[in-house]
């Protein structure tokens, strides 16, 4: 598989609370893995916005498994109180295999039943691309960030323009 088609996301969606749960139902989805920062929540803030802890209560009472997977820290993990036995993984090391192996090992399920949903085509999405795990892309909650980061949003929306022309 060429390095593209690795940082193309399977799908592309404004926000989590967009993601068409049936169809991943239909697609034999069990897991979804979440990114916290700009995917759940603005970078800047501590909590949520109502909809999304909904979203995640309604993930989990239509029987998903849930867990969040960051490359953040496990303070900030903790500061956005989303708890509700959701299991979480910080330092997670996106794109590297290693804790996506391991979280798939822990909810004991395939990869082609796993969905990893985040804001970034080189962490996110390449992570579960190597996987073989269905990827979503949503779009970034907030453009607050270090000028590092913006420039690398600007190459990952260059990546996503290309593909669409």
């Amino acid at each position: 598989m060429r390095i593209r088609d690795l940082l193309m996301p399977r799908e592309m969606i404004p926000a989590v609370q967009d993601i068409n749960l049936e169809r991943l139902k239909e697609r034999g989805i069990k897991l979804i893995i979440l990114d916290i920062d700009n995917t759940l929540v603005a970078p800047n803030e501590a909590k949520p916005h109502e909809s999304v802890v909904d979203w995640l209560n309604q993930l989990q009472n239509e029987g998903f498994l849930v867990c969040i997977m960051t490359n953040n820290t496990a303070e900030r993990a903790q500061q956005l109180e989303i708890d509700k036995g959701i299991h979480i993984v910080h330092l997670a090391h996106k794109p590297l295999k290693k804790n996506f192996r391991e979280i798939l090992k822990k909810f004991g399920v395939e990869a082609s039943e796993a969905c990893m949903v985040g804001d970034q085509l080189i962490t996110d999405v390449l992570g579960a691309n190597r996987m073989g795990i269905f990827s979503i892309l949503v779009k970034r909650i907030s453009d607050a960030h270090s000028f590092h980061r913006r420039k690398l949003q600007d190459f990952e929306d260059t990546l996503i323009k290309g593909r669409n022309n």
